[in-house]
C-alpha cells in the first residue's frame, strides 16, 4: 500500500538525524544545519503538503537544539525562498512570468543565488556562531520583513 506523500517526506528524518547525532557527538561540539523552505515559515502558495513537511523540518532543528545542547550539538534551520536553481528554471519554463512576479514581491528586488542559502550555512557551521542554536533563518531577501503572505491568501475584496 502506497504512503502518503506527508509520510514519505518525513518518515527518514528521525532515523537519519540518530545517525547524525552519534557522529556529531564523537566529533566534539558538531553542527547540524537543516535545509527547509520559506513555505515551511509562512504560505507561499505553494501546497499544503509541502508546506507542512518544510515546517516539520524547522521544527525537527527546534527540538533537537533543546536535546541535543547539553551534549555540544547545535542544530539550526536555513529556510531559502526562490533561489535560481535548475529545479526552479524547470517548474517555471512554462510562465516564466511568476520570475517577475517573485521580484516585485521580494524586497531586494531579486531571486535568491545558491550562494545566498550556502553563506548562511557556511556561517552557521563556523566558531563565530558558536552561541546560535534552535534558529529558524529565513534567507529569504527581505520577503517577510514586508510582510509577505503567499499568493494563497484570499483577497478580501472577492
Amino acid at each position: 500500500m502506497p504512503r502518503p506523500a506527508s509520510t514519505s517526506r518525513l518518515q527518514p528524518l528521525p532515523h537519519g538525524d540518530r545517525s547524525v547525532k552519534r557522529a556529531l557527538w564523537t566529533s566534539f561540539r558538531g553542527t547540524e544545519v537543516n535545509i527547509s523552505s520559506a513555505a515551511g515559515v509562512r504560505s507561499t502558495g505553494t501546497g499544503s503538503v509541502y508546506a507542512m513537511t518544510k515546517a516539520a523540518m524547522a521544527h525537527l532543528a527546534c527540538s533537537l537544539a533543546c536535546e541535543w545542547g547539553p551534549l555540544g550539538i547545535r542544530v539550526n534551520c536555513v529556510c531559502p525562498w526562490m533561489a535560481r536553481t535548475p529545479l526552479l528554471e524547470e517548474a517555471v519554463k512554462n510562465n516564466p512570468q511568476q520570475l517577475e512576479d517573485v521580484k516585485r514581491a521580494t524586497p531586494l528586488a531579486r531571486l535568491g543565488e545558491p550562494e545566498d542559502t550556502a553563506a548562511a550555512v557556511a556561517f552557521l557551521c563556523m566558531p563565530a556562531a558558536a552561541y546560535i542554536t534552535g534558529q529558524v533563518i529565513s534567507v529569504d531577501g527581505g520577503l517577510f520583513a514586508q510582510g509577505f503572505r503567499g499568493p494563497c491568501v484570499p483577497d478580501p475584496r472577492l
